[in-house]
Parts: C-alpha cells; sequence; structure tokens
C-alpha cells in the first residue's frame, strides 16, 4: 500500500483549515479524515516522501529519503548568524 493523500483541503496551493489530528482520536475524527482524503497540491508535493508499506525495507528507505531531503533543505536556506 502505499502513501500519497492529504486528509484535507484539496489539490489547492492555500492553508488549509484545521482538521482534527490523529492524536485526538475517537472513532468520528478518524471517519471524518478519511472521508475528507484528498490528493496532495502541487506545492506540497515536492515535500512527499512515498512508502510502500508492505516494504520489509521501509522505514530504512524512508529514514533515508528524509536524510536526504533535510541535506538539500539545508543547502537551499540561508546559515544562521
Amino acid at each position: 500500500m502505499s502513501g500519497g493523500c492529504s486528509d484535507s483541503g484539496g489539490a489547492r496551493d492555500e492553508p488549509r483549515p484545521y482538521t482534527p489530528d490523529a492524536s485526538d482520536a475517537t472513532r468520528s475524527v478518524l471517519d471524518a479524515q478519511l472521508r475528507e482524503l484528498q490528493p496532495f497540491g502541487a506545492a506540497e508535493l515536492p515535500w512527499v516522501i512515498p512508502i510502500v508499506s508492505n516494504d520489509p525495507d521501509a522505514v530504512q528507505r524512508v529514514a533515508a529519503a528524509i536524510r536526504r531531503r533535510a541535506r538539500e533543505v539545508g543547502r537551499m536556506t540561508p546559515k544562521s548568524r
């Protein structure tokens, strides 16, 4: 199974309204999140790290992708003084 949907807001590039977090985990919150799944917007896609959850190396692959992303972002942002 692959990840690839956000929990609200649609394919817009504007800020998303607050929706309850899964840590608020009532059944109705989780059901609402599932009903509101929408594809990532164009502004979000560069930050998406896909995961194949049944891949036995999924955790290592995601961790490596996060490390690569962190290095890339570090090169793009100005150094603090």
